[in-house]
């Protein structure tokens, strides 16, 4: 199965972490969960970026499934 695609993090002045998939915001993290998610995401290949971050929205399992189906 292919990996997900399209999703992009920004971590903000203030510490947050926000995540967009194909240019819509999806999740904004803050407190801990942005801190663990900034410092996982530092250094990550672009395809462990894109499973970070689809895991960190919720959507694993429909993006990585055929019809969307979790």
């Amino acid at each position: 199965m292919p990996p997900p695609t399209g999703f992009s993090l920004v971590a903000t002045r203030d510490r947050r972490a926000l995540i967009s998939h194909h240019g819509r915001l999806v999740v904004t993290l803050t407190g801990p969960d942005a801190e663990r998610l900034l410092s996982r995401a530092e250094g990550a290949s672009d395809e462990s970026l894109q499973m970070l971050l689809a895991k960190a929205t919720g959507n694993f399992a429909r993006h990585n499934k055929p019809g969307g189906k979790g």
